[in-house]
């Protein structure tokens, strides 16, 4: 394929395929092991590039040590592609057999939030104000598909952000998926950055995402030690964002309720069922909040 006329060899897939269509593929240059993304379609051609701008941003946030080294994109049969250093199993496949995946992931979350916080009451208002426009997006364009009654998104009318937040703030990740997270070493690396408005804001809605995907979408059943460590990270994050139980709370059920609006989303052809039933509980989630 066009990879090996650059250079590449022992190419092969890696993963599977993302929603947009993207590829993965690994390969060897001059002994070295790399991941190689490729933009198939114009959907998954876009994703490069707003891969390319997250990056970007997320190091100037600070959030360096989660990403893949080596970054550089260039195209592939007129493809374009994004290079990134091999970055070993997907959390989604590790956590299957290796009983450390959620100790590091959890570690990392914990050490990301430690070296990204800081005090800005406005950069983690504008992150809840984010989650806020992507859940009325989402949950309208899932109306707007007949998934859900336009009476349905009354519950949309109550969510109020600024009693979710503080004066600190870390750094957000609405894309944080067990899919887009690899174990690497003692570590993690984030590969799929959205474009957001702002990359500030909290890290609790990031892991609810995060761990909503795996017990909801996934069917994947967290075990009870599991989550008591989940529980302790979580307040852990709460006691950096000096944030009460009941904030706690609201932001995790705001995580959960953007991410089942996703996968409300990508169902809507092939399992309108489904779709439905995650998109009813994601507004449920919303209505359960209480600050």
């Amino acid at each position: 394929m066009a990879l090996g006329r650059r250079g590449f060899d022992g190419v092969e897939p890696f993963g599977p395929r993302g929603d947009t269509g993207a590829v993965l593929y690994s390969c060897h240059k001059n002994g070295t092991r790399y991941i190689v993304k490729v933009g198939t379609d114009a959907q998954s051609a876009k994703e490069i590039g707003d891969n390319e701008y997250g990056f970007k941003m997320l190091r100037a946030e600070g959030a360096g040590s989660i990403l893949p080294e080596a970054i550089s994109t260039f195209t592939v049969g007129g493809h374009p592609a994004i290079i990134m250093e091999y970055l070993g199993r997907s959390f989604r496949d590790a956590s299957k057999d290796d009983p450390t995946a959620y100790a590091i992931l959890f570690d990392s979350v914990e050490s990301l939030a430690r070296n990204t916080l800081r005090t800005d009451a406005v950069a983690q208002a504008r992150g809840f104000a984010e989650i806020a426009s992507h859940l009325r997006k989402w949950y309208g364009l899932l109306s707007e598909r007949g998934i859900i009654t336009k009476e349905a998104l009354n519950v949309l009318d109550s969510i109020r952000e600024e009693p979710m937040n503080s004066d600190k703030c870390t750094i957000m990740l609405l894309d944080f998926t067990p899919d887009n997270i690899f174990i690497s070493g003692d570590g993690i690396k984030y590969i799929d950055p959205w474009v957001q408005g702002t990359y500030s804001g909290s890290l609790i809605p990031s892991i609810s995402i995060f761990m909503g995907l795996l017990e909801t979408a996934y069917g994947t059943r967290i075990e009870v030690h599991v989550r008591e460590k989940l529980n302790r990270l979580v307040r852990s994050l709460g006691r950096m964002l000096d944030l009460d139980e009941r904030q706690i709370e609201g932001q995790m059920l705001l995580g959960h309720s953007l991410q089942l609006a996703l996968s409300s989303f990508v169902r809507i052809e092939n399992d309108p069922k489904t779709s439905k039933g995650y998109a009813l509980l994601g507004l449920e989630k919303l209505s359960q909040i209480r600050v």
